[in-house]
């Protein structure tokens, strides 16, 4: 691998939007540069300056020239930084000029005067968990057969051993449809992880024609956005917290959020039920019997992770206790029970959301829409800073628009792994990059059935 610090050509994609005016967009909406602008990059380290700013690259931003140009050069160092740090994990492709995406702070009407100071501050990431930005990519989709619009994109960076590493990613990696197998990653190890998830923007518009609710389109549509966002939480939750094997210090803690993460995606039986029903006996004891079952398998996985690392309670989670942990769970499952009311009331969120999309889709403005979208992101990142038994989650809030939406678009969500192992008074060594492609069909392992009552 050439380890010497190159230049390379890259060019600004703008998600720039004011509110205003009529509701009109006032700037034009993901504006690209036409100039390439260059920067000098470390491949080890993912550091990056910026070399040379193009003179004139197309964008006007709307302010007096001296504004302008200190505002444009910002924007050119935090698209640097940001491509430095994206070429150490993802190669780029030969032959293509990489587009950084920047998201400016949406505007209403009453901030627009403050342009430049609120603009002054951007580094680059998208507003509200870009919920915004995900909402106009849909609108301009829907409304204007929009293509060449920003992805929707969550990342995600973590320190892991090997044993971690196996335990978490394998399951990911199979759960995103990966080609071929995973190659083997070395236990006695450290990595620094970076996870990327992305969908192509114009799939956002897939929220703008599902219907009225009451009809039985919309209840398949919300159907498959119920059961792809279950398999969300059930893959990436553990990687939120069980990375460092500290959920374990509570044994019960640990096991239950194992058997939740077992469980497969529940397809909705009517439009009062999405999800399984937490405070329905049957429904309640359907959840256990899978979780139950598939427990032991668990186990298998879990216990060596937690035993190269010395842990306590390792010799607990032996899988020889899987009947022991599965009585206790038929005993005592409120943990269980707690995520199954969490995930019931997130789903109800995706859904009231799909409900009022309808009445939105045809306004000619965005002002609705992205006040709506505002509005889910703030009720979920509320929820998600109080998750369960005191943990946040607040880091899924973006990926979960992500998977809800891959479940009403033909184009495929993607998943990028990328893991740097971590060599102690050595030169960092390079990553190891898998990517993988899942579908759009319903996500895999439903149960129950699809009728609407």
């Amino acid at each position: 691998m050439n380890r010497t610090p190159f230049l390379t050509p890259f060019r600004l994609r703008l998600a720039a939007l004011e509110e205003g005016s009529g509701g009109a967009l006032r700037l034009p909406a993901f504006t690209t540069t036409l100039s390439d602008a260059h920067a000098r990059v470390d491949p080890v380290t993912g550091d990056a300056v910026l070399t040379c700013m193009p003179l004139d690259d197309g964008l006007r931003l709307g302010l007096p020239e001296r504004e302008e140009q200190q505002l444009r050069a910002h924007l050119y160092e935090a698209g640097a930084a940001r491509l430095g740090r994206r070429l150490a994990a993802f190669p780029a492709v030969s032959g293509e000029v990489p587009v950084v995406d920047l998201a400016l702070p949406a505007l209403e009407k009453r901030m627009t005067a403050a342009r430049a100071e609120m603009w002054r501050g951007a580094d680059g990431e998208a507003g509200d968990g870009g919920y915004a930005q995900a909402i106009a990519s849909g609108w301009l989709a829907a409304r204007q057969d929009a293509t060449t619009l920003p992805p929707l994109s969550w990342s995600h960076e973590c320190r892991l051993s090997g044993h971690m590493a196996r335990a978490l990613l394998k399951p990911l990696w199979e759960s995103y449809q990966g080609a071929s197998p995973m190659a083997s990653i070395p236990a006695n190890a450290a990595y620094q992880a970076r996870i990327e998830v992305t969908l192509p923007g114009h799939a956002m518009s897939g929220w703008y024609g599902l219907g009225p609710e009451r009809t039985h389109g919309f209840f398949k549509s919300l159907t498959r956005v119920s059961a792809s966002v279950q398999l969300a939480l059930r893959n990436w939750l553990p990687l939120l917290w069980m990375g460092d094997g500290e959920l374990f210090h509570t044994p019960r803690e640990g096991v239950s959020l194992l058997a939740y993460a077992s469980l497969p995606a529940l397809l909705a039986r009517s439009r009062r039920n999405y999800t399984y029903d937490p405070v329905d006996n049957t429904s309640w004891l359907q959840a256990l019997t899978h979780a139950t079952r598939r427990l032991q398998k668990q186990l298998q996985v879990w216990y060596p992770a937690l035993a190269a690392l010395d842990h306590p309670a390792a010799e607990l989670v032996h899988p020889r206790w899987h009947s022991r942990w599965s009585s206790d769970l038929m005993r005592n499952g409120k943990r269980i029970q707690t995520l199954l009311a969490n995930e019931a009331w997130l789903v109800d969120q995706f859904v009231n959301f799909a409900a009022g999309m309808e009445d939105l889709a045809g306004q000619p403005s965005l002002n609705g829409c992205i006040r709506k979208g505002r509005e889910l992101h703030g009720a979920l990142d509320a929820r998600l800073r109080r998750w369960w038994d005191g943990r946040q989650a607040q880091a899924l809030n973006s990926l979960l628009l992500i998977e809800a939406t891959s479940a009403l678009t033909s184009e495929p969500v993607s998943l990028t792994i990328s893991l740097r192992k971590l060599v102690a008074r050595q030169a960092p060594e390079g990553p190891v990059v898998w990517s993988a492609r899942r579908g759009p069909e319903t996500p895999a392992e439903p149960t129950g059935t699809d009728e609407a009552a």
